[in-house]
C-alpha cells in the first residue's frame, strides 16, 4: 500500500520502498521531509531498526551518524542557499520525543519567515503547518530535492581525492601477490569460460576489473568518481588488457539490458539509496543464464548490509542466492572480525 512506508520508515528505506529517500549514507538514510513549509526540510534516519537514541549505537557508529548529519546539513544549506536568496542557516536537531527511532532534523531557515518565528525554534510554528496540504511534499519540490541530492553526490569529490591512495588498502589495490592470488582463486572459478562479458559496477580503481581482464574476459567498469575511472584506465593500460571504463552511477548503469554474462559489484549495493531498485536494474543487464556476483559486508563501524538482507534482496529478483563467508584474512591483507561475504546467483 502507498502509505505502508510511513508505518516503518527505516525498514521501508532499507527495502527501497520509502519514496522520500535521497541517498543512503554511511550510518543512515538521508530523506526529504513529508512537509515543506520550510522548503528543503530533511531528516537523517538511522539504518538500525530498534535504535531509539544516539547513545544506543556503538561509539564508532555514533560518530558515523553525526558525520552523516553534518554532510546532509551542508547539502541542504548549499542547495537552499542557491535556490533562495533569503536563506539564513540550517538548524540541526536530534529530538526523538514523538517517533521512537533515532533521527535528526535539518531545518532550513529563511528571512521571509514571520518575524515572531524567524528567530524561534521551528516547533513553535502552528500545528496546522504539519497538516496543511499546501505544505505537503509533492512534485513542486522535485527541483529542490534534486539539488539536495546533487549536493550529497558531490561526495564524488571526496572519492576523487581518495583515488591517489585508494590502492593502499590491500583488498583495493591487490598489490600484495598473496592478496591478488586470493581474489583470483575466489572469483575466477565462478565465471564462465573466457572471454565472458563482465560488468564491474562501482569498479573503483579497477583492480578486480584488470584481474578478470588478465584472465581473458571482456570487462566493462563504471564508477561515480572520475579520478577512480582514470586510475582504472591507467591500470588496465599498464597491464596491457583492453578493459573499458566509464564514469557513471552504478545505480543507473549505462549499459544495454541483456548485454553481460556476469554482473559483479563489490561493496556497492549497501551504499545505494534504493538497493532493491538498483538490483532489479543489475539483473536486467544479464543475458539469459547470466551470473550475478555480489561482495558485501556488515562492517565493525555498523555500516553495510547483512548477508541475510543481501540474500533476501537477490531472491526478490532471482531464484538462487548462495552465500559464501569471506573470513580468509588473505583476502583483506589482515585479520577481520566483522561480516564479509559473497553472494552468487546463477538463475
Amino acid at each position: 500500500m502507498v502509505d505502508d512506508w510511513r508505518e516503518d520508515r527505516i525498514g521501508s528505506a532499507a527495502r527501497g520502498e520509502n519514496p522520500t529517500v535521497l541517498r543512503r549514507l554511511d550510518a543512515g538514510f538521508a530523506v526529504i521531509g513529508d512537509v515543506q513549509f520550510l522548503p528543503g526540510y530533511s531528516l537523517l534516519l538511522t539504518d538500525e531498526p530498534g535504535v531509539e537514541r544516539l547513545s544506543d549505537l556503538p561509539r564508532a557508529k555514533r560518530t558515523a551518524f553525526l558525520a552523516d548529519l553534518d554532510r546532509l546539513g551542508e547539502a541542504v544549506e548549499n542547495a537552499c542557499r542557491a535556490q533562495d536568496s533569503a536563506f539564513r542557516r540550517v538548524n540541526l536537531e536530534i529530538l526523538g520525543n514523538t517517533d521512537p527511532f533515532l533521527h535528526a532534523h535539518i531545518w532550513p531557515r529563511y528571512d521571509w519567515e514571520p518575524p515572531e518565528l524567524v528567530v524561534k525554534p521551528v516547533w513553535l510554528y502552528p500545528p496546522e503547518h504539519w497538516r496543511d496540504p499546501r505544505f505537503a511534499l509533492g512534485a513542486q519540490h522535485d527541483p529542490l530535492r534534486a539539488a539536495i541530492t546533487a549536493e550529497l553526490d558531490a561526495a564524488s569529490d571526496f572519492w576523487d581525492a581518495q583515488a591517489a591512495t585508494f590502492d593502499d588498502e590491500p583488498d583495493h589495490g591487490l598489490l600484495d601477490p598473496e592478496v591478488r592470488q586470493a581474489w583470483g582463486d575466489l572469483l575466477l572459478p565462478l565465471l564462465p569460460s573466457a572471454p565472458a562479458s563482465i560488468i564491474d559496477l562501482g569498479c573503483g580503481t579497477g583492480s578486480l576489473s584488470v584481474l578478470l581482464a588478465e584472465a581473458g574476459h571482456a570487462v566493462r567498469g563504471v564508477d561515480f568518481s572520475a579520478r577512480m575511472v582514470e586510475a582504472a584506465a591507467r591500470k588496465a593500460a599498464a597491464a596491457g588488457v583492453p578493459a573499458e571504463f566509464t564514469q557513471g552511477d552504478a545505480a543507473e548503469p549505462p549499459y544495454r539490458e541483456a548485454s553481460a554474462d556476469v554482473v559483479l559489484a563489490r561493496h556497492v549495493l549497501w551504499a545505494l539509496p534504493d538497493p532493491a531498485a538498483a538490483l532489479r536494474k543489475w539483473v536486467r543487464l544479464l543475458k539469459p543464464g547470466g551470473l550475478l556476483v555480489l561482495i558485501e559486508g556488515r562492517w565493525s563501524t555498523g555500516a553495510g548490509l547483512t548477508a541475510d538482507s543481501c540474500e533476501a534482496l537477490v531472491l526478490d529478483n532471482r531464484t538462487e542466492a548462495v552465500v559464501h563467508r569471506l573470513d580468509d584474512p588473505t583476502l583483506w591483507g589482515r585479520t577481520i572480525d566483522d561480516e564479509r561475504y559473497l553472494v552468487v546467483s546463477r538463475k
